[in-house]
């Protein structure tokens, strides 16, 4: 709105309010849009407007004319402060990322409540500032990342950096900026906002700087795991340094590096139940990571920036899989690295017209080694021992991503447009299964050497696979009046590789402002809808392509083998002798279609003053066409479709749907300058009959039989945080803290046995009756089951049982101190602050020691079924402690 003194002013002038519009947009050094920054408009000292640039850095001032001091204050960026003359000649402010260790506090939200789609107040938008509150270790605080954006393991969240999707969030130290669920129903994106994670690199600064930090801990630190019940476990420590450097490199380029080396000698803890009786252990499991990561920025013209970035990240890792009932023998070696390169050039022709064009390769090499080459013994939920039945695995997954993005706004329109092409291309050696497997249903099976089922793969062990998605989408944000904004767009997508090809997708948007006349997004509401597809991985694709029908690679499997005298010797097949009733293939459904989800939602957000701000949030997910895994040659009324001599035929389809339903709320308040107050809650309802696209339905003929819960959503979620600092002259005392609690997660419960003989261990009970024979009837606290399901009797649903809630609180201590000569000369009356930085810092992770259960083991046929094995918390990254303490020192230059 324009301040009364401006109009008045006008008004004496005989001008008319819209005679004139000084506009421009702002961005950081690389190009990249800033949005929410504050732009105020000053004459003598005094405010006479002031307005934040929308969510493609643009802002607009109407019937503004003459002479003004312009400042453009935006957290983690210095001020950007200018004289102008407003004329038709409109603004391209870059702004420098800020050289010292504060920020600039423009006010207590997160960025303020607007009517564009990218100022809903359910997003967060965490700065370097509101980063501290979690945590500094790079693996915690990616959990952390992910819960806050609703997700679990078992359902990542979509994440983007650097505007890329398919990436992985990069180290903290190098992150300037994250959003969370933004945006939620633009055509811009691949996804819908909700579940969503954007991350921004940092970019050189005007001046050189740089920081050095080490971390590290003990286990004479920690407090002891509550699950492990040996005597005794390995020491373990954590050691990790950081360190970069950022500066300009003439006046048009700048440049940022940063590098990380973590060395983490940890344990992996197993409780198992073998013939010989409970076996528990600590395993060492040492695991290093390096991150190398780069990123240059050159000022090509006014209005023309270029990027470029590199990432090589390389992670290795001892006795991976060992874990929960996995028997240290069972696990592997895991070795991954990743190189990423993004290049990206922006041209702003006006400040209305921008185009922004985006490559990235991403090649990502795994290699997986058994740590024994014996067979798999699989005793269902006792105990998994021999060897991994991975073998040796060397794949290298090549992405090349191009990308253009455009925006165009004029009046009350701002169109956004682009274009994006992407293949994938697989290839891998593996040996997975070219040991064998034997599969028990319970411990007396394993003691008489009789197992229920014989699995092996041979052949050719080379393949690859390559699909390309293309996508195309249009969106007008049109204001129809001062506060009334109407989004509609289209995106259409397509993916070759598979039989669908051809997926629209429409969205739509709405969002209204009710407040008073002199403030009218005081009070805003939002509501839109929106489609969005799911993709097909590459790694199903591939595995279509090795198993397809038997040719280059052949898998075995025998049901009901009778009696094995040496369970240590790989099973013995071949094509010529063995029955082709036993050959498994895998293939892609004929009439697969693309799964995709209907999305619509409403929100009220709520400015508190310049404090902060409140938004109440609800969202509709509908599932169709959820990708699942079947046999199509399953036993249907003790008769196989295909024909016994067709063996097992393992299909991807897209036979199942779902829902969910979001409640929330998120509110974050500025006491002072000192002191941040945040809280983000809500709960979730969900069920679907697939627990993903590898996840085999229990009966290949009835896909309803398995809806239920939704594993991975837990009804009540809280986050909380708080930023404090206490300053001194020359020292200072930073308070973080960070609350996680939500409610139990489900987990289905299964027999452990495969009672219809689809070859699949995945069999529910029913629940008990009257016709129940009583030695196949167990009494749990979830209910009482019967393991050999009759004829009448109620099989229970999916995911059935529900497991423990989950609570964890982090405090961080950081006392700094500056020193050394005047990092710029002081105000008269203004004391030298020294351009030096050092920091100390100890982080706690889970401050009450409280014990966080995962889930417990759900096969019936195990003497383990109902207990708790291992802790849920991921958070600490430490799978051999419940309570971590970690120690810190930064120094910045």
């Amino acid at each position: 709105m324009l301040y009364p003194s401006l109009l008045a002013a006008q008004q004496r002038a005989g001008t008319a309010a819209s005679a004139a519009e000084f506009s421009g947009t702002v961005s950081d050094p690389s190009g990249a849009r800033i949005s929410a920054a504050t732009v105020q408009l000053a004459r003598n000292g005094k405010t006479l407007f002031q307005t934040t640039s929308d969510g493609s850095g643009q802002f607009h001032i109407p019937g503004a004319t003459g002479s003004y001091d312009l400042v453009i204050l935006a957290p983690g960026f210095e001020a950007y402060v200018r004289h102008i003359t407003v004329g038709r000649t409109a603004l391209n402010a870059r702004l420098q990322i800020a050289t010292t260790t504060e920020n600039v506090q423009v006010d207590g939200s997160d960025h303020p409540v607007g009517l564009s789609q990218s100022d809903n107040a359910a997003a967060m938008r965490l700065d370097e500032k509101k980063m501290a509150a979690l945590s500094d270790d790079d693996s915690t605080f990616q959990q952390q990342l992910l819960a806050l954006a609703g997700n679990d393991d078992s359902h990542p969240a979509k994440i983007y950096v650097d505007g890329f999707s398919g990436g992985q969030i990069p180290p903290k130290d190098t992150i300037r900026e994250v959003h969370i669920n933004e945006n939620p129903y633009s055509a811009e994106y691949d996804s819908m906002g909700m579940g969503r994670i954007e991350v921004f690199t940092k970019a050189g600064t005007g001046k050189w700087h740089g920081n050095i930090a080490t971390m590290g801990n003990d286990s004479s630190f920690n407090s002891r795991s509550p699950y492990l019940y040996a005597n005794s476990q390995p020491d373990y420590y954590r050691f990790y340094i950081s360190g970069g450097a950022n500066g300009p490199i003439g006046k048009k380029s700048s440049l940022y590096v940063n590098t990380q080396y973590d060395n983490q000698q940890n344990n992996a803890i197993v409780n198992a139940v073998t013939n010989t009786g409970n076996f528990s252990t600590a395993a060492p499991a040492p695991q290093l990571k390096q991150d190398y990561s780069l990123r240059f920025d050159r000022q090509l013209a006014t209005n023309d920036s270029f990027t470029t970035r590199y990432e090589f990240n390389r992670n290795a890792q001892s006795n991976a899989g060992v874990s929960q009932y996995t028997l240290p023998i069972a696990g592997y070696g895991s070795g991954v690295n990743s190189h990423t390169l993004q290049i990206g050039e922006t041209h702003i022709f006006t400040p209305h017209l921008e185009l922004e064009t985006r490559f990235q390769w991403q090649r990502t090499g795994t290699s997986q080694n058994a740590n024994s080459g014996l067979p798999s013994i699989q005793v269902q939920g006792s105990f998994t021992g021999g060897g991994a039945t991975l073998g040796a695995n060397r794949n290298a997954n090549n992405l090349f991503d191009f990308e253009e993005q455009g925006s165009y706004s004029r009046g009350a329109h701002l169109v956004r447009y682009g274009f994006r092409a992407r293949t994938y291309h697989l290839t891998s050696y593996s040996t997975s299964g070219f040991n064998g497997t034997y599969t028990f249903p319970d411990l007396a099976s394993y003691a008489a050497h009789t197992p229920s089922q014989v699995t092996l793969t041979a052949g050719q062990a080379n393949f690859e696979v390559s699909t390309s998605d293309f996508a195309w989408y249009l969106e007008d944000e049109w204001k129809l009046t001062k506060n009334l904004t109407v989004d509609a767009g289209l995106r259409i997508e397509a993916q070759t590789a598979v039989p669908d090809h051809w997926d629209p997708s429409p969205h739509l948007g709405a969002a209204w402002g009710i407040g008073p006349r002199k403030n009218p997004t005081a009070v805003v509401w939002r509501t839109g809808a929106a489609i969005y597809y799911d993709r097909m991985e590459p790694s199903y694709l591939l595995t279509s392509v090795q198993r397809a029908n038997n040719t280059a690679q052949q898998s075995y499997l025998v049901s009901n083998p009778g009696y094995v005298s040496d369970l240590t010797a790989k099973p013995s097949f071949t094509s010529a002798t063995v029955d082709p009733s036993t050959l498994t293939t895998y293939s892609v459904a004929p009439n697969l279609r693309t799964q995709y989800s209907l999305n619509a939602g409403t929100s009220l957000d709520v400015t508190l003053g310049n404090k902060g701000s409140l938004s109440i949030s609800y969202n509709y997910d509908h599932y169709a066409h959820v990708y699942l895994s079947r046999n199509a040659n399953a036993p249907l009324n003790g008769v196989q479709p295909y024909g016994a001599a067709a063996g097992q035929r393992y299909q991807y389809a897209s036979l199942g749907d779902g829902s969910n339903q979001w409640l929330g709320a998120y509110a974050n308040y500025q006491v002072n300058k000192d002191l941040v107050l945040w809280a983000n809650i809500f709960s979730m309802y969900g069920n679907s009959d697939s627990g993903g696209t590898s996840s085999f339905v229990s009966n290949s003929y009835n896909v309803k039989q398995d809806a239920g819960q939704l594993a991975w959503v837990r009804h009540v979620n809280l986050f909380s945080g708080i930023n404090a600092t206490v300053p001194f002259t020359h020292h200072f005392l930073d308070i973080t803290g960070f609350l996680l609690a939500r409610s139990g997660s489900h987990f289905n419960i299964t027999t452990g046995y495969d009672n219809n003989g689809d070859s699949i261990y995945n069999d529910r009970p029913s629940f008990a009756t009257a016709a129940s024979d009583p030695a196949n009837v167990v009494r749990t606290q979830w209910g009482t089951f019967n393991t050999r399901p009759v004829a009448g009797e109620t099989i229970i649903p999916m995911n059935y049982g529900t497991s423990s809630g989950f609570f964890s609180t982090q405090l961080r201590l950081s006392h700094g101190m500056k020193f050394g000569p005047p990092a710029k000369a002081p105000k008269p009356g203004e004391k030298a602050i020294g351009r030096y930085d050092m920091r100390f810092a100890l982080e706690v992770q889970n401050v009450t020691n409280s014990v966080m259960p995962a889930r417990p083991v759900g096969v019936l046929s195990s003497s383990n079924f109902g207990k708790v094995l291992t802790s849920a918390n991921s958070f600490i990254g430490n799978t051999a402690a419940n309570r971590t303490l970690t120690l810190s020192t930064t120094f910045r230059f």
